[in-house]
């Protein structure tokens, strides 16, 4: 009875062998969407460097991994897909309106945009990270609070002016 049961479990680690592949080094940063993946076919010199997409979507060879190996390239795929495709690089004050130096991850082209046309692009906010749609929105409210104040400020000096009366005095007579 033993010996049959060990001779199934050599026939189903003949049907599952070992992984085929080895992860060796993992390079670049998920939000530079830069990252490539450096395997091994086991057994063999054969290294060869990839991104995470490209081995999910592209060659499907997540199976020839082992577990670990296939749950960190999965990870790094999903990391680099949901990073951010804009990102401030710096906020350029000027007497008039502020704007955002931005820059799109994929094509490394900046471009110069206030908080107010960030904000009206509908699908441009979308594509920034967390902390930089808070800097995006602080600004839009800083400069929509200056643009209140200058207005109330203009108003009242035009109240004041339409306010006054003048009152023409009588001669007094004894």
């Amino acid at each position: 009875m033993l010996n049959k049961f060990r001779k199934l479990i050599n026939y189903i680690k003949g049907l599952y062998p070992k992984s085929a592949f080895r992860l060796v080094s993992v390079t670049g940063e998920a939000n530079n969407k830069n990252l490539s993946i450096t395997y091994q076919v086991r057994g063999k010199s054969t290294v060869v460097t990839e991104k995470p997409n490209v081995l999910i979507n592209e060659l499907m060879v997540l199976n020839g991994f082992c577990k670990e190996d296939a749950d960190l390239i999965y990870q790094l795929a999903l990391t680099e897909k949901m990073s951010p495709l804009f990102r401030i690089i710096s906020v350029i004050f000027n007497d008039e309106i502020t704007q955002f130096e931005i820059e799109d991850i994929h094509t490394r082209l900046t471009l110069n945009l206030s908080a107010e046309e960030i904000v009206s692009s509908s699908n441009m906010m979308s594509n920034f990270s967390s902390n930089d749609v808070t800097k995006i929105y602080f600004q839009l409210l800083n400069e929509k609070e200056k643009e209140n104040f200058r207005l109330k400020k203009q108003n009242t000096i035009e109240y004041e002016n339409l306010g006054k009366v003048f009152v023409l005095k009588r001669p007094e007579t004894h």
